[in-house]
């Protein structure tokens, strides 16, 4: 499944907080390359094995109620979204692999 842009909250709020499965979000900065380009997300993101997960990015200049809502400390923060509750986050720079282990934990 492709990675989908977050352009609003109400957008989040369907995709995410209603959902009945697992989302994993990435906010990012399009201002700071480091925190676009995540090692491993969009790969993941088309592995089989997640063909259930939901994967969106989030830039926090477009939607600024829902970066005020995660408040993320540094950029790229990843959040695992499980039935629409929070239950993971990932601040920083991660590997792919983590990520994957990450998501298959809350499967």
């Amino acid at each position: 499944m492709s990675v989908q842009e977050i352009s609003s909250k109400g957008q989040f709020d369907q995709e995410i907080e209603q959902a009945s499965g697992v989302a994993v979000v990435k906010a990012y900065a399009p201002f700071e390359q480091a925190s676009v380009d995540l090692p491993g997300f969009d790969e993941t993101s088309e592995d089989p094995a997640f063909s259930e997960v939901k994967f969106f990015k989030l830039d926090i200049e477009t939607v600024p109620d829902v970066t005020q809502q995660l408040q993320p400390s540094t950029l790229p923060t990843v959040y695992i979204f499980k039935a629409g509750v929070q239950v993971a986050d990932f601040p920083g720079q991660i590997p792919g692999e983590v990520l994957r282990e990450m998501v298959n934990m809350h499967l």
